[in-house]
Formats: C-alpha cells, structure tokens, sequence
C-alpha cells in the first residue's frame, strides 16, 4: 500500500501529462500539427497570453548549455521536409590517452575507436535536462542528445491517437534521425519515457544499438493485481483526487495561466532547481527552460497521453516484449534509489532474458531524476558500462552442455 501511494504521489507530481481529446490520423512522422487543450485555446486569443515562443526557448536552452564546460555544437537536423530534431553534438574531451603497453607514453587514439553515445530525455524534458551529464560523459567518446520529436525545439507534429503508431512515430523519428547524422552504431540510454522509446528503438533496429540503458525508465511494468486492489481500498476522498488529476491535466493549467505561468511552474518544481543549483549560475535556470518546454503547442505531450491507461500506466507494458529484444544486445538498468517508479524492471527482465547480458543497478542518494539527483554516481555507473563496452566484456556467451548418454 505505501509504495502505491508513493507511485501515485510521484505520478501525479512528477508526469501530471493529459493534453485530451485531441482527434490525430495515423499516419507518418510528417503530420503537422497545431493542436491544443481546450483550455489553452480558451486563452491563446490574448495577445502575448503565454510568455513564451520558440525563440525565448532557445535562449532558455542556452542558459542552461553555456555551464557545460565541453566545447559542442546544435544543429536542427531535419529528418523529411519541414520535420526538424533539435540535436547537441559534443566531441571527446581527449584525442590522447595513456596506453599502459607503451610505458605511459600517450599515443593517439581515434574518437572513432569508441563508440558514440545517443541520450534520450523523458516525458516533458529536453535535451538540457543531461547538461550536468555532458562533460564527464564524452571525455572518450562523442556525445549526441536531441529533443524527442513533438518536445523542447524539435518540430510538433501530429501524432496518432494510437497508443502502438504512436510509439512508432517516435521510433520512426530517432532512426531517419540516425540516418541522418550517419551513425551506425552507439551506446543508448534513455530516461523514464526516452528509456521507454530507447527500447522499442533497440527492439526495432537492434543492429544499431550496442547497448542499451535504461535510467529510472517508464513504462515497463503493467499495474498489478495488487496495486489495483490497494487503488480500490484508498479513503474515497483519495480515490476523488486521483479521480480528478486523471483528467486535469496540470501543464495545460500553467498553459492557460499565462502570465502567471512562469511563476507556478517554478514553484511546482522548486525541486529541480534545487537538483541543479551546484551547476547553474542561475537560481530558476531549469524550470525557465522547462517551462518554455511545455509552454509551447503540445504534441508529444498528447502523444504521451494516448500511449498511457488508467494514471500513467502503459497501455503497451515493454515488459510484455522484452522477448522481441534481440538477445544479442546488452540491456542494463539504472534506477535511482528513492525512485517511485515500479523498480522491478530489471529483475525481471534478468529472469526473460537468460541467455542475455543485463544487470540492474541502484544509485544512492537518488530519485526518478538519477542522472540529476546524484550526477557523479551515475555517472561512474555509466562509465563503467562504457569499459565493458570497450573491452568486449558485456557480452554474454552462452554456456554450451555436452550430455554424455
């Protein structure tokens, strides 16, 4: 009953998403979109309603990117004609290390010896959320984030209304994405939703994936029996609350709260600017940026919404297709400690796939926002898949019996 409870509370606080009822085709990534709640289209007649535009949300993002150290570069890659992802590129710190087999002597080693690493940022995110991560994580190897399609900069498309084409138009983007930016192979990680998508991608084109993390991801885990019973056994003034958040959707109400807006997301969210005050120069960086994240025309929040059931539960539990997983690729999770996800991913998909790699893992001191909440942690952690990943070391091999009769 208490993880319950604390999975709801961190439900309604952390991914409150329902943008309703908007009516989508299924068809390709290539759908436009400017579709809004009607509570925001209430509103969006007064002039200057909402305090925001595409252009206060690239200088958002620019306060939050000048803290990293790293030299890097964004570029709008457009994947079909219109259709464009906000992507940061940053190169690998050092052309040089330190061979141990040549005396200490430093010779070259080639950035393209090492395999490139994609991050994928969660449901209401942006690139800049994995600006604390940047440095430390392309001292050897080159770094590649990007908005989801429908969040932070990239284009607002419409999506469908299909919880399964949905999902593939998320896919579909990262993968005309890669082929874009001419990467054959990579390490991915994703976080909560991008964590999500990140394996529906390695389901789909496992070749280019070798090896995926799953940082405190979403939506792998179905709501159980039990937590459907306990759901049923809340007082009824908690079962009204979650009754109502279910249908009120709170970025749309900072949305049509126009000026006010800014104001209520930061004191929402006051959390994260705590989570990031050892690296902004600025108090309300991140909830700035973020408010003009989901201040703008929501797409992939709608998205979101319809790939969800009762709460945010998946209506497409990817623990129902790890079996679609090529074994052949290494699966490792990394969950915050105090997180208020269903942490049983990992275990479980140990237990599916056992003549796999995977491994799962708990950061300490750490939350849904792992890669935030304690940055040189998991930062370690993910570091050291990348030497296993080097060193050929996460690659299970499957034990072979000889059966004498």
């Amino acid at each position: 009953m208490n993880r319950l409870v604390r999975n709801l509370s961190g439900v309604l606080y952390e991914t409150a998403n329902v943008m309703a009822n908007t009516q989508t085709s299924a068809s390709s990534v290539a759908q436009n979109v400017v579709s809004e709640g009607w509570l925001s289209r209430l509103t969006s007649w007064i002039p200057s309603w909402r305090p925001t535009s595409r252009q206060a949300l690239q200088e958002a993002e620019h306060r939050v990117m000048r803290n990293v150290r790293s030299s890097y570069r964004s570029e709008m890659v457009e994947i079909q004609p219109g259709i464009h992802i906000n992507t940061v590129i940053v190169p690998s710190a050092s052309a040089k290390e330190v061979d141990p087999k040549k005396n200490g002597l430093a010779t070259p080693t080639p950035t393209s010896q090492r395999l490139p690493l994609v991050m994928v940022h969660g449901f209401g995110g942006g690139l800049g959320l994995f600006a604390k991560n940047f440095d430390s994580l392309s001292e050897k190897r080159k770094l590649y984030a990007f908005d989801l399609l429908g969040f932070g900069r990239s284009s607002r498309i419409r999506f469908s209304s299909d919880a399964d084409l949905a999902e593939q138009q998320f896919v579909d983007a990262i993968e005309s994405w890669r082929k874009k930016m001419g990467l054959e192979k990579f390490i991915l990680v994703g976080h909560s939703m991008g964590g999500y998508l990140a394996c529906s991608y390695a389901i789909k084109h496992p070749q280019n994936v070798r090896h995926l993390v799953l940082a405190d991801p979403w939506g792998f885990v179905a709501q159980t029996p039990e937590e459907a019973e306990s759901l049923r056994n809340l007082p009824l003034y908690a079962r009204g609350l979650i009754g109502v958040f279910s249908r009120i959707n709170p970025i749309s109400v900072v949305r049509a709260s126009g000026p006010i807006g800014p104001k209520i997301f930061g004191r929402t969210r006051a959390d994260l600017d705590r989570k990031f005050s050892d690296f902004l120069s600025e108090d309300d960086s991140i909830t700035d940026y973020l408010y003009h994240c989901n201040a703008q025309t929501p797409s992939g929040e709608t998205a979101f919404y319809n790939m969800c059931s009762y709460l945010v539960y998946p209506k497409r539990p990817m623990m129902d297709r790890m079996d679609k997983l090529d074994e052949g690729v290494p699966l490792s999770f990394v969950y915050g400690k105090r997180t208020w996800m269903n942490a049983t991913g990992g275990e479980r998909a140990k237990f599916l796939r056992p003549d796999s790699y995977v491994t799962c893992q708990f950061i300490p001191a750490a939350g849904h926002h792992v890669y935030a909440d304690n940055t040189e942690k998991f930062n370690e952690a993910v570091k050291e898949i990348f030497n296993k990943v080097d060193d050929n070391k996460d690659i299970k091999v499957p034990v072979k019996l000889n059966v004498l009769f």
